[in-house]
């Protein structure tokens, strides 16, 4: 039946290991590749083509999603987030306007430095010392009240996910299923369900992230698709009537 696909699939992978499902219904690229290596075999009077032959069949599956999630992390590096009490986190508070308190020059901070260390920049990104006490830093040197500066300091984060980078770590394998709807050519009516499912895939681990100032980043995943031991299938395509 002809139809007409206008529609990114959703992706749903599913770790081989624990079974634990990552599941995208935004995505805004999800392809499948095929390639072969084709050798042709010539012979005869003028070394025409024999036959050819066909070796090393190979797919491979490309995902993009519209928004960042941390679980595409996990799956290009090959760990996982675990619940920490703690991390040292560098943070900066910007915008901060001086006050005259009694000859100290104060800025009002809301976190809590280590050590009640910290750094304050001016506009001409000069640092001046200082000292904090229960959220309130003192400029010593150089403060000027009514202007306007960023103080940088250490703080212990109370509760965060962290997933610790390991070169020894590599992505695992997965099951992959996408899926999508197809269209009736004439009325525009949804006709099918088309599902492509694989058994196994392996996401490289390699990536390239960048984050741009007005650019949206849309975590991109590469996945080669992996026969299975004692197996050469790989996986499936599958059409589903929609009811009328």
């Amino acid at each position: 039946m002809k139809t007409i696909i206008k529609d990114v699939c959703d992706a749903y992978l599913t770790r081989l290991s624990d079974g634990k499902l990552i599941y995208t219904a935004v995505a805004q690229l999800t392809s499948v590749g095929q390639t072969i290596n084709q050798e042709p075999i010539r012979g005869g009077i003028g070394n025409g083509i024999v036959t050819i032959l066909r070796t090393e069949k190979e797919q491979t599956i490309t995902l993009r999603d519209a928004i960042f999630d941390s679980d595409w992390l996990e799956v290009t590096t090959g760990a996982a987030f675990e619940a920490n009490t703690g991390e040292t986190i560098r943070r900066s508070e910007k915008g901060l306007e001086a006050a005259d308190n009694g000859g100290d020059i104060e800025l009002t901070i809301t976190g809590t430095p280590i050590d009640d260390e910290v750094i304050v920049i001016n506009n001409k990104n000069e640092q001046l010392a200082a000292t904090h006490d229960t959220g309130t830093v003192t400029i010593t040197t150089g403060g000027v009240a009514g202007e306007i500066y960023t103080v940088l300091y250490l703080e212990t984060s109370g509760s965060v996910s962290t997933l610790t980078l390991n070169q020894s770590d590599l992505s695992e394998k997965y099951s992959l299923q996408l899926s999508t709807i197809e269209y009736d050519v004439v009325t525009e009516r949804i006709t099918k369900n088309l599902f492509w499912q694989f058994d196994q895939i392996l996401p490289a681990s390699q990536f390239d992230i960048a984050f741009e100032n007005g650019t949206n980043y849309s975590p991109e995943l590469e996945c080669t698709v992996i026969k299975p031991i004692n197996s050469d299938t790989v996986g499936r395509i599958i059409e589903e009537d929609v009811a009328a």
